[in-house]
């Protein structure tokens, strides 16, 4: 399974990623900075405004 998270950059989000890889997920994010992506996901760096970033 694949899950796209927005907002992992986030306090919550950082949580919400690290609970989904810990259940096996794989996870996709998108972030406005990839720098501040979390390790060991698929980054596209994108805005929520423009969901077709993450397609």
């Amino acid at each position: 399974m694949k899950v796209l998270v927005t907002g992992a950059t986030g306090n919550t989000g950082r949580h919400v990623v690290d609970g989904l890889k810990d259940a096996g997920a794989a996870v996709r994010v998108l972030v406005r900075d990839p720098a501040k992506a979390p390790h060991g996901v698929e980054v596209v760096q994108g805005d929520i405004t423009d969901p077709a970033a993450a397609a």
